[in-house]
């Protein structure tokens, strides 16, 4: 009987030790050169898989990025009634279309907007509100530099240039006498 305990005793030891140190088999084979691989996958590819880094850094110029700036300014701004609505001051490109806008609080009579270097056309429109109605509009105008006096009748916009790293200072859209229809309509 002592044997017998003995006889399955021995099988267990064996299976226990070739789990814990593995079978001898044939030497262990190198791990494939991944590199290798990749590289003679690429050359082979036609059209190439990656485009090739060029020698010289292609630079792009900040400007691309970052237009140069220049800031607009007015501190008169008016309106034909006992207190300044709030109000929209845009600044429109040469072909008419939208550039940028800042609106105002009511009763403020001063502004200021960084906007890209260029030339814009400048317009103010009362926002709704504040027992005032919306799209009111004054434009920078030669009528303005006169004094809006009667006697100014040029209501055409001037062009204003804005020029990298200074301010424009002096630019109030204050002719609300202009005709019905001179201004571009209010962005919203």
């Amino acid at each position: 009987m002592k044997y017998k305990s003995i006889l399955w005793i021995i099988p267990l030891l064996l299976a226990n030790l070739f789990c814990t140190f593995g079978v001898p088999s044939q030497p262990a084979t190198p791990p494939p050169d991944i590199s290798a691989i990749v590289s003679a996958t690429l050359t082979a590819a036609d059209p190439p898989l990656i485009a090739p880094i060029p020698t010289e850094a292609a630079a792009i110029p900040a400007r691309d990025f970052f237009p140069a700036m220049g800031t607009v300014s007015g501190q008169e701004l008016m309106f034909p009634a006992s207190a300044i609505p709030p109000l929209r001051i845009a600044f429109f490109n040469p072909d008419g279309s939208l550039q940028a806008y800042t609106d105002t609080a009511p009763g403020q009579n001063h502004y200021s907007i960084d906007l890209p270097v260029g030339t814009y056309t400048v317009v103010a429109y009362s926002i709704a509100g504040n027992g005032f109605n919306e799209g009111t509009a004054g434009g920078y105008t030669p009528a303005v530099a006169c004094g809006l006096s009667v006697d100014c009748n040029d209501h055409t916009l001037i062009p204003i240039a804005v020029k990298a790293g200074l301010t424009l200072e002096g630019i109030n859209p204050n002719d609300y006498y202009a005709p019905e229809n001179s201004f571009p309509p209010m962005p919203h």
